[in-house]
Order: structure tokens, then C-alpha cells, then sequence
């Protein structure tokens, strides 16, 4: 092979030799002395197994092996064949499981180092399988070229390599790597490129510290507007010492920030504190507001916070001159960390978005878990009071809960009710003791009022919006409620009627004269736009119904609090107003527990002799039969 390089060089300088090689070291025979490139089947053999496995760490080993940074990678400075498909192996477009990763195949073959080669025909998506006797289809005869979109798509991503000196003759390095994405960069004396692939069928964003263009253009350039800066130790040690990149940026920025004090333009990110919690920021940063993403539970909080600043909604606006800041008369609300999660959640349920179920798990996880912020901590005497505070706190939370619960029945039919029904079921543990230590009857009556509230707003929702055959399901469901030596007790919905204590005290003490205080609160409360008091009534109504009609339980009943108003009500409610229609009453009895009208009828019925007594409040009482509109039931078509 010595020979034969230097008798082809006699004869013309720049004669190549390739050699084609399946294993071995390949600088063995690739040097000065004998071939220039081989044929790098290693490479070939990641390309599309590294798409097919959805497992781009594949590829990403085997090109940092070969020309990595490392002093141990192995073809540094050598300029290999690579090739997504030849002559002897079957063609990309028949071994790739997922056509759509054909042009992704063909980026990672020109991004990478190496003299890529295109096999004649695969430039369009030419398909060819090998056999087992022989390569006949591998090597079709074409009468004539067939251009496509492919095509097109590989003659721009020749001509960018062919006018780049870093894709042609660039080191490599991975910067990001994750199993349906790759970014790695190719660098030379004249230029730096990132190539980046992502195999996700959605989008994704990369966070790296390096990509980023210079400092100097993002304070230059009038069209960008912010500046995201992403402050750990490392970054906050390199500043503060003026050592490299980060040191001469420091000086820049330093200089923009000190010209404007008001400027907006910048804004650091802490992601990293020092062992005294202290957050890492470079000096000439210590003075300013920043963004902290170091604990996790706070997350969604810090994100919309980013964005707020990204888009100029600034959660608090400076108050006029003169005036006495807002937030000095404002109380400490809780934050449960769910906005960001709820805005997500709707988004992805108005355009359709892949995430949406994993988004609506992760809000539902997150908000149940972070519910223990209601907590209260206080004398007996003072619980009362406290609980009004958290409870109009928890407002905002509410509605958001309530707008998520709307949307999926607006938007979804795919939105399975396991999901709520495992978020009530996390709120269970909440209404008892945890751990040891003395604790006071009614303590957990703030819980057992939001988690009442959220239920009978769920069920009003799903009855407005006529998912009758999911309500049923989901009011067949059975709870695991407090646990002993014996196991857990299972319980219907009945689970999240209680009794509050608290509130009867606090119609006691302040003389309020309520005939029940907590039916007072849920109306006052009910002032969201799309499901009002009504509707809650509605909701109480047929779980008061079903409940006596299907749970037998001699000591837990479902007293309908609201129901009090209903006095004032001299029509019925509207699912059972709707029953008149005998194709609507058989589309809804599921719901309310009955197999036909004349059960139901017979069961109201008995509401007016001995055999069931409907609740009473002092004076105040309700109408089974107007409320269920009994007389008109299937009276027409």
C-alpha cells in the first residue's frame, strides 16, 4: 500500500486513495504513507441506529470517540468516508423505522466530521432492501432522476458544509445530549457551528450556558430587547476574576449596567448558592433583582416570573409617585407554585398539544402536594378567623382548578376522570393528624372545606357540560380513607361532607344568626363566570339523591348545605327541567343513579310519607319533587 501511495502521487499530487474497511483501527492503514480515507462503518452503523433506538447517545459516543476533545479519541485530524448508505448495505430510506428522520439522518451526515458520500438514487428517499444471495435491488438501473423535496433539502446542506470552513475541517464536541436530541459543535480557527437534531415529534428548547452568541452583540444589536444571564459558581468565579470569555463579557455588561441603573435589558438567573445559601451573582450583579431556579418546589413560580420579564408583564407595577406602594397593605397569600402549570395545562388543551396529559398529572400532583401551605398554625380560639383568610386566599387556585375542569370538557374527550379522581384522593390524608404532637378537633377543617368545594364545583362542571356517563364513573369510585390495624377504610364521596366545627363557632361567637354559615360562604364564594351558585345547587341536589339512593351508610349522609336557598327557587333544576324530554332523561339517569323514571319517581315519593325525611334547617327545608321536577319527568318526546 506504501507502493501504491507513492506511485499515484507521482503521478498526480492530490490523487486520493479510499480505501473501504468494515473494522479495525483504521489508522493503521490511514497516515501519510498509505491511504488518505477509508470508509467509516462505525459511524454508518450509529446513523441509523441511533434514530431508530431513539437513542441519539449512540452516535454521539462513537463521533466523540473518533474526533472528540479527549487526547484518547482515536481519527482526531483524519477525514474518513462517511456515508448514510452504499453499494452493500441496505439503503436509509428501507432501514429507517420512522420516515420522517430520513432528512435528520442526512444533517447529522453533513454536520459531522468526515467526506460524507451520497449513494446514487438516495437523495430522493430511494428504498432498496439487501437480500440474502445477492444485491440486485441495491443497485437499480434509473431512466431518469427524481427530485423531490429531499432533495432539495440535501443540496442546501451540501452547500452550507461546502462554505464552511468549520464543517469541513472544524474539531467536535457534544454540548447537549439526550436520547431524542443532539447538539454538538464544530469549531475552527474562522468559525464556530452548533449542529442540532431533535428526533422528538415536538419541540424542544435546549438550556446551555454556551449557547449563546458574544455579549458584545446581544448589548449592540437594538433588535434584542433581553438578556438572560445564567448565573452559577462557576460563572459568578470567572466574572469576579476577569478570566476568560465570562471575564471580558463582565466588562461589557458591567459598563451597560452602571450607564443605566433603570435599564431592563438584563436579567441573571441563579441557579447554583453557595454553603451559607447565599446566592452565587457576580459582583457587578449583587445590587439587582434576580430570578432564583435553585429549589425546585419554586420552579413554576420562577418560570413565570421569566416570562413575565421576557414579555414586559411585570407580575407588580411601581406605584404612582406619592402614593404609598400596594403591597404594603397586601396580606401574605399562599403560593402553591401552580400558575405556570395552569396556563400550560389550558394551552396545550386549546391547540391540541401531545403534553397535555402529563401536564394535567403534573398541575393536579402539584397543587395537591402543595395544598399543605393552607396549613394552619394557631390557637383554637383564633382557628376560625385564620381559616376565612386561607380560604380566600385559595380563590385564585379555585378558578384555576375550576377553568382546567372546563376546558377538558370543552376541548377533550380523551382526559380520562382517574386523574381527578386520584387528585381528590390525595386530599383525604389532609383531614386527620399527621405524626404525633396534640392537635384540636376541628384543626383540619380548612382542608376539608377546600377539598368539599373543588369536589362539588368538579361535579357541577361535569353536569353542566352534560359528561353524564363520566360523572357516573366517577361517583362509583370508592376512597381510601383513614387507615388502622386492620388496613384503610373505603369510603364513597361521601368522604368530603363534613362537619365543621370551626364554623359553627364562628357563627356562635360573632353572633352571626346563620342557619348554616357554611352554605353562606360557598354562595358568597360562588361568583365564578362560568358555573355560579345554580350550578352548585344543581350538583348538591343529585348528590344528595344518588347518595340516598345508592349509599346505605347509617352514619355519614350528604347534607345539601345549599339547598337552603333553595326556598327562594320556584322552578327545578335545569338536567331535570331538560328531563321532560324522555331521549334526555335516559341520556342523563346514569348520573343520578336511576335505571328509569319511575324508580325515581317511586323514591321522591317517599320523601312525603314516613320512610325518608328531608333534611331541614330550623324552618327552612327544600322540595324534592319541584326541585326534580317529578310531575313533567319524560312527559315529552
Amino acid at each position: 500500500m506504501k507502493r501504491l501511495r507513492q506511485f499515484t502521487q507521482e503521478l498526480k499530487p492530490d490523487f486520493a486513495l479510499i480505501g473501504e474497511v468494515l473494522f479495525g483501527d483504521y489508522n493503521q492503514i490511514v497516515n501519510d504513507e498509505m491511504l488518505h480515507s477509508c470508509t467509516n462503518y462505525e459511524c454508518y452503523k450509529g446513523l441509523y441506529s441511533s434514530f431508530n433506538c431513539m437513542n441519539l447517545f449512540e452516535i454521539a459516543h462513537s463521533l466523540n470517540r473518533q474526533f472528540g476533545p479527549e487526547d484518547w479519541c482515536i481519527y482526531r485530524g483524519k477525514h474518513l468516508m462517511t456515508f448514510a448508505d452504499n453499494h452493500d448495505v441496505t439503503r436509509l430510506a428501507s432501514i429507517l423505522t420512522n420516515p420522517a428522520h430520513i432528512p435528520l439522518a442526512y444533517g447529522l451526515l453533513l454536520g459531522m466530521p468526515g467526506i460524507p458520500c451520497l449513494y446514487y438514487g438516495s437523495e430522493w428517499g430511494e428504498k432498496g432492501e439487501k437480500a440474502p444471495d445477492n444485491d440486485y435491488a441495491l443497485r437499480p438501473c434509473f431512466d431518469a432522476p427524481k427530485p423531490n423535496e429531499l432533495t432539495k433539502f440535501i443540496k442546501k446542506l451540501i452547500q452550507i458544509r461546502q462554505n464552511s470552513d468549520a464543517l469541513c475541517n472544524g474539531s467536535y464536541r457534544n454540548v447537549v445530549i439526550q436520547n431524542h436530541q443532539l447538539i454538538f459543535e464544530r469549531c475552527s480557527e474562522k468559525e464556530r457551528i452548533l449542529v442540532t437534531v431533535n428526533a422528538s415529534d415536538s419541540p424542544y428548547t435546549a438550556w446551555h450556558q454556551e449557547l449563546n452568541g458574544t455579549v458584545h452583540d446581544l448589548i449592540s444589536d437594538t433588535e434584542i430587547q433581553k438578556v438572560l444571564i445564567i448565573s452559577d459558581k462557576k460563572y459568578a468565579d470567572k466574572a469576579n476574576g476577569r478570566d476568560g470569555g465570562v471575564g471580558t463579557e463582565t466588562q461589557i455588561i458591567s459598563a451597560e449596567v452602571y450607564k443605566n441603573r433603570q435599564q431592563e435589558k438584563f436579567v441573571a438567573a441563579v441557579v447554583e448558592r453557595d454553603e451559607t445559601g447565599e446566592a452565587y451573582l457576580p459582583v457587578y450583579y449583587k445590587s439587582r433583582i434576580y430570578i432564583d431556579f435553585c429549589e425546585p418546589e419554586n420552579y413554576a413560580d420562577s418560570f413565570e416570573k421569566l416570562l413575565r420579564w421576557i414579555y414586559d408583564k411585570p407580575l407588580y407595577k411601581r406605584p404612582p409617585i406619592g402614593k404609598q406602594p400596594a403591597f404594603l397593605n397586601e396580606r401574605d397569600d399562599i403560593a402553591l407554585g401552580t400558575s405556570f402549570l395552569s396556563k400550560r395545562v389550558l394551552l396545550g388543551l386549546k391547540e391540541a398539544k401531545p403534553y397535555v396529559n402529563g401536564a394535567i398529572e403534573e398541575y393536579l400532583v402539584t397543587l395537591s402536594t402543595n395544598i399543605e401551605a393552607l396549613r394552619i398554625d394557631c390557637k383554637p380560639e383564633e382557628y376560625d378567623d385564620k381559616l376565612i383568610e386561607k380560604i380566600d386566599a385559595f380563590i385564585p387556585y379555585r378558578n384555576e382548578f375550576i377553568q382546567i375542569c372546563i376546558s377538558v370538557c370543552q376541548y377533550s374527550d380523551d382526559i380520562k376522570i382517574d386523574k381527578f379522581y386520584h387528585f381528590f384522593e390525595k386530599l383525604i390524608p389532609y383531614f386527620k393528624k399527621h405524626g404525633t404532637g396534640s392537635f384540636y378537633e376541628h384543626e383540619f377543617d380548612v382542608f376539608k372545606f377546600i377539598a368539599y368545594e373543588l369536589f362539588l364545583y368538579y361535579v357541577a362542571i361535569l353536569l353542566k357540560y352534560e359528561k353524564f356517563i363520566d360523572l357516573d364513573e366517577f361517583l362509583d369510585k370508592q376512597y381510601m380513607g383513614s387507615e388502622d390495624s386492620y388496613g384503610y377504610d373505603v369510603e364513597g364521596y361521601l368522604i368530603f361532607y363534613n362537619y365543621l366545627k370551626s364554623l359553627d363557632y364562628r357563627n356562635r361567637r360573632l353572633n352571626c344568626r346563620k342557619l348554616s354559615l357554611f352554605a353562606d360562604i360557598i354562595k358568597e364564594r360562588a361568583k365564578h363566570l362560568s358555573i355560579d351558585f345554580s350550578d352548585l345547587m344543581q350538583a348538591d341536589f343529585v348528590l344528595f339523591l344518588r347518595a340516598e339512593h345508592l349509599i346505605h351508610n347509617d352514619w355519614r349522609k350528604w347534607y345539601p348545605q345549599t339547598l337552603i336557598y333553595s326556598e327562594y327557587r320556584r322552578k327545578p333544576m335545569e338536567i331535570f327541567f331538560r328531563a321532560q324530554s324522555k331521549k334526555y332523561f335516559e341520556k342523563m339517569k346514569c348520573a343520578i343513579g336511576f335505571d328509569d323514571v319511575q324508580e325515581l319517581k317511586s323514591f321522591i315519593e317517599e320523601y312525603y310519607t314516613e320512610k325518608r325525611e328531608i333534611p331541614r334547617w330550623q324552618h327552612c327545608s327544600f322540595s324534592p319533587k319541584g326541585l326534580a321536577n317529578s310531575d313533567n319527568l319524560c312527559s315529552k318526546r
